[in-house]
């Protein structure tokens, strides 16, 4: 009986902890969504709540240009515990394009002496950061350009020179190395338009999301 009853309040003990974490993380989620709100309210944006089943958060639009952070989860049923889970935040605009092909701005990409393979590390790493224009890469050369503190940070590829010195503009270097957050954007610039893209978490604070379109804006002031 003494068993039962110790079982039973270790049942009702978890039961009570597990409903206090879902619900302050539940609060925490509800007060940044009201913050997110509020900042595009006050800049004149146009928020969007996304909660498409496997797709969750959010899409701002302005005049030129759209932000999405969304979060894309995969839970496969028959694998238990099974379940991917991608995080996709763009800044985009049609506003500012490149004419001399594809240029893409990064995290720094390590050149250690490893002859073909580390080739082929570069590739693939140029690959991962390229996403929907992966088919791209072998076309790209790395470009020396920027101050050193510049160099330091990013690696800048490109079809050619001209298409870098056309979309680098010394406002967009300063607005790169100003950059606070852990992760570096990766910035692409096409016929199509220009991105920018972080993939390591969502975009969920004020901070965070300000940071994503104060560059987008250095982005179009050229």
């Amino acid at each position: 009986m003494d068993d039962l009853f110790v079982s039973a309040i270790v049942v009702v003990v978890t039961a009570v902890i597990v409903a206090a974490i879902f619900f302050i993380t539940g609060k925490k989620k509800r007060e940044k969504e009201a913050a997110l709100l509020q900042l595009a309210q006050r800049k004149g944006w146009r928020y969007e709540k996304v909660n498409q089943g496997k797709h969750t958060g959010f899409i701002l639009r302005a005049p030129k240009w759209t932000l999405e952070s969304l979060v894309y989860s995969d839970y496969r049923t028959s694998e238990v515990g099974s379940s991917t889970v991608a995080y996709h935040n763009r800044w985009l605009t049609d506003r500012v394009s490149s004419t001399h092909g594809l240029v893409m701005i990064g995290p720094k990409l390590p050149h250690a002496q490893l002859g073909a393979l580390n080739s082929l590390m570069l590739r693939k790493a140029l690959q991962l950061m390229l996403g929907d224009e992966a088919d791209q890469a072998a076309s790209l050369v790395e470009m020396q350009v920027g101050r050193s503190s510049f160099s330091e940070r990013y690696s800048v590829w490109a079809v050619n020179q001209e298409g870098v010195e056309q979309v680098l503009t010394y406002n967009l270097e300063n607005a790169l190395l100003r950059w606070k957050g852990k992760e570096l954007p990766v910035l692409k610039f096409s016929a199509a338009g220009a991105q920018i893209s972080t993939r390591h978490g969502r975009l969920d604070s004020v901070e965070q999301v300000q940071e994503m379109v104060d560059l987008g804006m250095a982005v179009l002031a050229g």
